[in-house]
């Protein structure tokens, strides 16, 4: 199969969903045109600045009726991101003849699952009501019927890692591994600083392990914390001045982050459900960047982070962490390391890297 003709249908235009579209479509622009669209559901997300993709925007009521058109217009593939009312509810509606790749990052029912049981019987009642009452972020009970719906449907479905397809495919459709791919870029090191500079660029929720930053930056009294945001989030208002935010709007608001940032720290909890089969689009930012990244020890990161990554089973004991972080207070040290994991990023992990075996799957 020939791909001329990309349509990708992301759930919407204000979340960081966006992202995994903007990197599906960075790496289908290496293979063909590209049209992009997504519900026009509030501002658009920050970080979409940093991409050249354009995000054409579509009032929810008129996407479907978009969509259709956009299929009938020049035989596409058409690729919706997630398993959402949405993305894939409406290509399912809308895509009549036109190929189908279904798009998973993550473990879309356990993450809606996950956010049912979190606090108490009212409040996980009014949870329910709300993801009944509308399509976004939907139910996981309507998230499960569209990806089962979905895959049988699908020529195709991409990953974000093998990991995640084992957990959620039964290996009756093609599948290909699309990591968050990113376009090459150079090596360049962190402008030097006199003090150790932690980087967490993700956005901060308990089960991403907020707590762990704020132990962390406890153990290592002299370390720094540098985040994206207007201002330092309230959860790290303890740390004071130790916690540099950086503004995340523009194209090159990552450029300057990592910057300052002399290693990434992604202490996701490994006992929630929610992220042990999310890959996180900082840790492909990060060995972009090439900086040293310690993380959870998950499957996806196993797998994507390679032998670069220090991983970490547990967070309860830092002394391991924080003897680690010790080790990469040299700058020689940092750039030894950084400079392979950016290396391997590139062999790996970049549009151009991953846009050939998209299209040797999409022939196939």
């Amino acid at each position: 199969m020939t791909a001329r003709r990309f349509v990708i249908v992301a759930p919407s235009a204000a979340d960081n969903s966006l992202g995994r579209a903007l990197c599906v479509a960075a790496t289908c622009e290496l293979l063909g045109d590209v049209e992009l669209l997504a519900p026009d559901d509030g501002p658009l997300w920050v970080g979409a600045s940093a991409w050249s993709t354009p995000v054409r925007r579509v009032p929810a009521a008129d996407l479907p009726a978009t969509v259709a058109d956009a299929c009938r217009a020049a035989d596409p593939v058409l690729i919706p991101v997630k398993p959402l009312p949405t993305s894939l509810g409406i290509a399912l509606r809308a895509a009549d003849g036109a190929r189908l790749v279904v798009d998973l990052d993550e473990d879309d029912v356990e993450l809606r699952r996950s956010s049912l049981r979190a606090g108490g019987p009212r409040t996980r009642l009014r949870r329910h009501w709300s993801y009944l009452r509308t399509s976004l972020p939907g139910h996981p009970s309507v998230v499960r019927r569209l990806l089962r719906k979905g895959v049988r449907r699908a020529d195709l479905v991409t990953t974000s890692s093998r990991a995640l397809a084992d957990a959620v495919l039964d290996g009756s459709r093609p599948a290909f591994v699309l990591p968050h791919a990113r376009a090459p870029r150079p090596y360049r090191p962190p402008t030097p600083a006199p003090r150790l500079r932690i980087g967490f660029f993700g956005t901060l929720r308990r089960y991403k392990g907020a707590d762990t930053l704020v132990r962390l930056l406890r153990a290592v009294p002299d370390a720094e914390l540098h985040v994206l945001g207007d201002r330092p989030p309230p959860d790290l208002a303890d740390l004071g001045a130790r916690v540099v935010a950086h503004p995340p709007g523009g194209p090159r608001a990552l450029e300057v982050a990592y910057d300052h940032t002399d290693v990434v720290v992604l202490p996701q909890d490994p006992a929630a459900r929610q992220t042990r089969l999310q890959l996180p689009a900082k840790l492909i930012d990060a060995m972009m960047f090439g900086r040293p990244v310690i993380a959870t020890d998950t499957p996806p990161i196993r797998e994507i982070g390679g032998a670069g990554i220090v991983r970490v089973g547990t967070w309860n004991d830092l002394g391991p962490v924080v003897t680690e972080l010790d080790r990469l207070r040299d700058p020689a040290e940092r750039e030894r390391v950084g400079r392979a994991v950016h290396a391997d990023a590139h062999a790996r992990l970049t549009t151009t890297a991953l846009a050939g075996g998209l299209a040797d799957a999409l022939r196939s």
